[in-house]
């Protein structure tokens, strides 16, 4: 799905003059000309991926149970966020910049991760999402980070993630640049370490 972000970027370059750039400076041109485009057309643009999607999945005759918008957003933002094994710069620097579009993700959008037409809970994204977050919180906690329970955006996160959660159907406070962990997923994994021992200890 997100790969499409790089050709609805490319249209506003089509026709204008091209000159070299580094790696740093193309993904920031890239970052402020998303971030430029109105909300509404972010939305219809995440939307028209959404559908596309479902529609792609239908056809190879894969399982529906993954076909909820949440959980495919999840599932695009993880990809976008596993570019930073990549030895490109540039794919480095965009893994960077969805992995904390991912992390604020889970957060807003975790009662929606839920298998579709039953509406159970998907517990592998859960599961991915509670030892994520979690993990995040203790790693702010141990750089003695101020409120380490809040996942920090920049203007260009923040209106991506408002478009994304309104194209999901996702309720979300737009314009919210600090997104706060609940303190169930900060305790996400010490929990099932207690909960591993206590087992143990039967």
């Amino acid at each position: 799905m997100m790969g499409s972000r790089d050709a609805l970027l490319n249209e506003r370059e089509r026709g204008s003059p091209r000159r070299p750039l580094t790696s740093e400076q193309t993904a920031q041109g890239e970052e402020q000309s998303w971030a430029n485009r109105p909300h509404e057309e972010l939305v219809r643009a995440f939307r028209g991926l959404i559908w596309k999607g479902r529609q792609e999945i239908l056809q190879e005759g894969r399982k529906t149970s993954y076909l909820t918008p949440a959980v495919m957003i999840k599932g695009e933002l993880g990809k976008q966020a596993s570019l930073h094994m990549s030895p490109d710069p540039l794919d480095k620097q965009r893994a960077a910049f969805f992995w904390q579009i991912e992390k604020a993700w889970d957060v807003i959008a975790y009662e929606h991760y839920r298998w579709e037409g039953i509406g159970e809970p998907d517990h592998v994204e859960r599961h991915h999402a509670g030892l994520m977050l979690s993990d995040t919180y203790e790693r702010a906690k141990a750089r003695h980070e101020i409120r380490p329970e809040f996942i920090k955006l920049d203007p260009q996160q923040v209106k991506i993630l408002d478009a994304l959660a309104e194209a999901a159907d996702v309720p979300h406070q737009r314009g919210q640049a600090e997104i706060e962990i609940p303190e169930h997923l900060r305790e996400y994994e010490q929990r099932l370490r207690a909960e591993h021992e206590r087992r143990r200890g039967h």
